[in-house]
């Protein structure tokens, strides 16, 4: 599977909220605004982009949500 394969994959799960906003945004960005064609970088640099634009608010909170919620066997 191509790395333009994968991104577009990803790509089509987010249609919600803030995601969708990201996900035009990020559209726009890598389209040539003369050509229409769509710039699409390498899988590892996509990734890398959406943890930092998608990482954890509030870790701490998050971390206690975490340990709260966990149960043990069935």
């Amino acid at each position: 599977m191509t790395d333009e394969a994968k991104i577009t994959f990803i790509l089509s799960y987010m249609n919600d909220k803030e995601a969708k906003k990201w996900k035009d945004t990020y559209l726009r960005s890598i389209t040539d605004k003369i050509t229409e064609d769509i710039n699409f970088p390498t899988y590892a640099l996509f990734i890398a982009l959406l943890k930092k634009h998608f990482k954890a608010y509030d870790r701490k909170r998050q971390g206690v949500y975490k340990l709260n919620t966990i149960k043990q066997g069935n």
